[in-house]
């Protein structure tokens, strides 16, 4: 990978920026949307031609945010024992061809955010790609789902803190969820159930996803369940009766002794 700009194709880029000015639909998609970013930096570029060296520098500074997106994770201290993250060339200015002071010469406005300048972005990703909360979505095939969670993440909205009534039903969900997962250890030693523990927020997560589904105008739900953590969705998110569930595992389970510290499951 190389920088999207640099001294040796600064003539390609003056010669597609004249037919951009007479023609927009004359060059491709990218190097238009390169050109009304210059354009947004410098005011509008003069009539005598484009800056080469503002638009390597814009250039520039998306591809860093960008690479900040994508390899953000690669500079995280997660090691328990203590070794340094991997980190990667992307991740750093220079490997795109400008500074951190190139940074501050660009406004933020010219990629697209609000306020501040590039340099002020770049930290802004920087705390939200290179923390200790992960984000795996740019797999996916539809662009307006990507772009939702970009949103998102960036608004900040990902990670908006809880209130004290949210905090209370989130543990009185959560203490349903593992109360369950005790009782079942206990009541079915041995027998393979499938257990949510480990994953126990799903529980919380389908409820929200669910309920703002709802808001949004949905009317019907369909769950494609996986066998982890299936009995606590079942008696949880889909309200089936906790003796129901009981029954019907002990009509799958015939020989386990339903009789246990925990007393008589039926």
């Amino acid at each position: 990978m190389l920088p999207i700009s640099s001294v040796y194709n600064d003539g390609l880029i003056a010669e597609l920026y004249e037919r951009y000015r007479r023609d927009p639909g004359s060059v491709d998609e990218s190097f238009r949307q390169l050109f009304r970013l210059a354009e947004r930096i410098d005011g509008g570029a003069s009539a005598t031609g484009v800056d080469a060296s503002l638009l390597r520098k814009a250039a520039a500074a998306a591809s860093l945010i960008s690479a900040i997106k994508s390899f953000g994770h690669l500079a995280v201290q997660i090691d328990p024992l203590g070794s340094p993250p991997p980190g990667a060339a992307e991740l750093k200015p220079e490997f795109h061809g400008i500074t951190e002071r190139d940074l501050h010469d660009i406004p933020a406005s010219a990629l697209g955010y609000d306020s501040g300048t590039a340099a002020d972005v770049v930290q802004r990703m920087r705390e939200l790609y290179c923390g200790e909360l992960g984000y795996e979505f740019e797999h996916l095939s539809e662009e307006t789902e990507r772009e939702w969670f970009r949103s998102t993440i960036e608004s900040g909205a990902a990670t908006q803190p809880l209130n004290a009534d949210e905090k209370k039903t989130l543990l009185q969900r959560l203490t349903e969820v593992d109360g369950l997962e005790r009782f079942l250890g206990l009541a079915y030693v041995s027998v393979k159930r499938f257990s949510i523990e480990g994953v126990d927020a799903l529980v919380p997560m389908l409820d929200d996803a669910i309920e703002q589904g709802a808001k949004a105008g949905a009317r019907q739900v369909v769950i494609g369940m996986a066998h982890r953590g299936r009995l606590n969705v079942l008696t949880h998110v889909m309200g089936k009766p906790y003796r129901a569930l009981l029954e019907e595992f002990e009509g799958r389970h015939p020989a386990t002794n339903a009789e246990s510290d925990t007393g008589d499951v039926k």
